[in-house]
């Protein structure tokens, strides 16, 4: 008994999650502490640059047989695999740039410091402008045409390997 193509596929599904695009992203914050009284003159502000890896998956453990659909007749098998997903944005601290603190006047003095509790909620913010910053250049285009070739570069050769005169094509779930 010869394998039929979606048994060949089948095979390639012990993968998990495999990542289909990645770019950097950036956001600037701006810390600012009131000095003596609020008053402007003893206030000061530091930038900080958070440098992040943005890395969109596709979870293919979630491939079923619902997923391979064979069309005999035009000779195309079309694999549906899930739309890719953007992961939690990482930040690895050395990617953390501070400016210079920078005062008002010659009244405000010292270095900017923060608990760590508003050091987690400034990340945590820079990381929310992060992610709207994706999705307004919608980086999810790009995340989806490199989904699909790196899906097809993946399992063409199977393909091609059962039968060549079968062609592959990629479909997201919705």
């Amino acid at each position: 008994d010869t394998p039929t193509v979606v048994d060949k596929i089948k095979e390639e599904k012990q993968l998990r999650k495999l990542g289909v695009y990645s770019r950097e992203v950036s956001d600037v914050v701006t810390l600012t502490k009131a000095g003596l009284g609020k008053i402007k003159a003893f206030s000061k502000y530091q930038y900080i640059t958070y440098n992040g890896m943005a890395t969109y998956t596709v979870d293919l453990s979630k491939l079923n047989q619902d997923s391979f659909s064979l069309n005999e007749s035009e000779k195309i098998l079309t694999i549906t695999i899930p739309e890719p997903v953007l992961e939690p944005i990482n930040i690895p601290r050395e990617n953390i740039e501070f400016g210079d603190v920078e005062k008002n006047s010659i009244f405000a003095f010292g270095d900017i410091k923060f608990t760590p509790e508003e050091q987690v909620e400034v990340e945590t913010g820079a990381k929310e402008r992060m992610i709207m910053k994706l999705e307004e250049e919608n980086a999810i285009v790009n995340a989806e045409n490199s989904a699909e070739h790196a899906i097809w570069e993946m399992f063409q050769p199977v393909v091609s390997g059962v039968s060549s005169e079968y062609a592959l094509k990629i479909n997201f779930a919705k």
